[in-house]
């Protein structure tokens, strides 16, 4: 984390970004034959109020990432769109209304319909699952009202380790009895009670772990947290079997990735065998795939591969490995343009970068693998590339300074077409200092006529909203500038 604020982001709205993207547009106005997928999810609906787009997003299992699917909506309203979906898991849906993110939960073959005009109806094929989906709403809406009434307000600074276990174990007891009460009046099955209880012990784990964080990494002060804070830990391990990623599990396995991480892969080893600790390994593994450091990988996928019992998340974390490897064995990218600076003077990198593209509208951005809310952005840059045509309008991608073969791995792997520069530390901080700025992501707006119009230009999208419309606006005026 570069900053107090970015960490705050990150663990109370358990953003941890970096972005794998699906673009489809579709048409509820043409009849098209929907084709069969075992692991996909059918969507169909009609959304009112002038939304001509949103955003689908789910949270992978191993990788912790946002997989982010952008939809368009007809002139009519309508919209189809085939979700992939490998595993029972919660779905947001990121409407271009108010603040709140709405979401449902989705099994594998599902096919539901939504409709929104004053309030959003899912209507399900398979009753069961619509009624899964309600209950579990409920119950997600009475746990984050009574976490926010009970710790929500409290100063994680002031409260002592003892009263932060008195309000967790206030908060568990009043969540317990109202899963009780809504059991004997909504009749509820096994599985459910079975999964609300893991949900509520996610939830209040999570706050343990995000006072435990904050109280060391931001206001630097360590906390004595006995390991019995973190006892059901050991409950959930034998009581979570089955792969259901609800929003209270990503919260849960985001906040223990980062108690083990950093940690010897023994303490993981610990926890009894189960999906739990399956998940941990595998998040283990991934993050040394990740980091493109392939011989670690290679080792722990060797070693530890076979402690996994979950078939599928077994055989998804070797899968992962052996194409990002191969990616890194042959990095090179036909739909990039890889290309150098010769000049290191700040003046002289602008003018080389203007020159090369004459008569262009020029979208400079600064990035880099390592960095999570550029990696958020690619695929509303995509969105914004397919707006224009390239005799108006270039982004160029220039890269902080990274290892070569990281570099042009990262861009095969995600699939970042267009021009690209990788700076070397005199480069970069020429840039910086002739900008003025300290980070990335950074975008700078240059006219036709190679003049900087904006050195921090708006971002290309954003998450809750879409492809930024009011960047499309400005560059398309600056095309049409005669």
């Amino acid at each position: 984390m570069d900053n107090i604020n970015e960490l705050l982001f990150t663990l109370r709205l358990n953003h941890i970004i970096s972005i794998l993207v699906v673009i489809l547009f579709v048409s509820c106005s043409e009849a098209e034959k929907r084709e069969e997928f075992n692991n996909s999810v059918y969507l169909e609906g009609i959304i009112k109020g002038g939304i001509n787009s949103f955003n689908l997003s789910k949270r992978d299992v191993i990788s912790d990432e946002s997989e982010n699917y952008f939809i368009e909506i007809d002139s009519t309203g309508c919209f189809n769109y085939t979700l992939p979906v490998d595993y029972p898991q919660t779905v947001y849906m990121h409407l271009q209304t108010n603040g709140n993110i709405p979401s449902f939960f989705v099994f594998p073959s599902d096919t539901i319909s939504i409709e929104f005009k004053d309030s959003l109806i899912f209507n399900y094929t398979d009753k069961k699952h619509q009624i899964f989906n309600k209950n579990l709403g409920a119950l997600t809406s009475t746990i984050h009202e009574k976490i926010r009434e009970l710790l929500g307000s409290m100063e994680f600074r002031e409260i002592s380790e003892v009263e932060l276990k008195s309000r967790i174990d206030s908060v568990k007891k009043y969540l317990d009895e109202a899963l009780q009460a809504m059991s004997i009046k909504k009749e509820l099955s096994e599985d459910f009670i079975n999964l609300a209880k893991n949900e509520i012990n996610f939830y209040l784990i999570s706050s343990v772990a995000d006072y435990e964080y904050l109280n060391e990494i931001v206001f630097n002060q360590k906390r004595d947290i006995p390991d019995s804070y973190y006892s059901k830990t050991r409950t959930i391990a034998s009581e979570y079997d089955t792969l259901i990623f609800t929003h209270g599990a990503h919260t849960f396995f985001n906040r223990m990735q980062m108690r083990y991480l950093n940690k010897n892969i023994e303490d993981i080893l610990s926890i009894k065998p189960s999906l739990t600790r399956d998940i941990l390994l595998c998040r283990v593994i991934n993050y040394s795939i990740t980091k493109k450091d392939f011989k670690e990988a290679r080792f722990l996928i060797e070693k530890y591969s076979p402690l996994i019992s979950n078939n599928y998340l077994k055989q998804e974390i070797k899968n992962r490995f052996e194409i990002s490897y191969a990616i890194f064995q042959d990095p090179a990218n036909e739909a990039a343009t890889l290309r150098a600076i010769r000049s290191d003077d700040k003046s002289g990198i602008l003018n080389e970068l203007i020159n090369s593209f004459p008569n262009k509208v020029l979208y400079l951005k600064f990035w880099a693998p390592y960095c999570g809310p550029c990696m958020s952005q690619l695929p509303y840059v995509k969105q914004l590339e397919e707006k224009f045509n390239s005799n108006d309008f270039q982004v160029i991608n220039l890269c902080a300074p990274y290892p070569r073969d990281n570099w042009r791995a990262t861009i095969k792997e995600r699939n970042i077409a267009g021009y690209h520069y990788l700076l070397n530390d005199n480069q970069y901080n020429a840039l910086r200092a002739s900008l003025n700025f300290q980070g990335i992501p950074r975008y700078v707006l240059i006219n036709k006529n190679g003049d900087i119009i904006n050195d921090d230009a708006p971002v290309p999208g954003v998450a809750r909203m879409g492809l930024n419309y009011d960047l499309v606006n400005q560059i398309r005026e600056l095309i049409d500038d005669r």
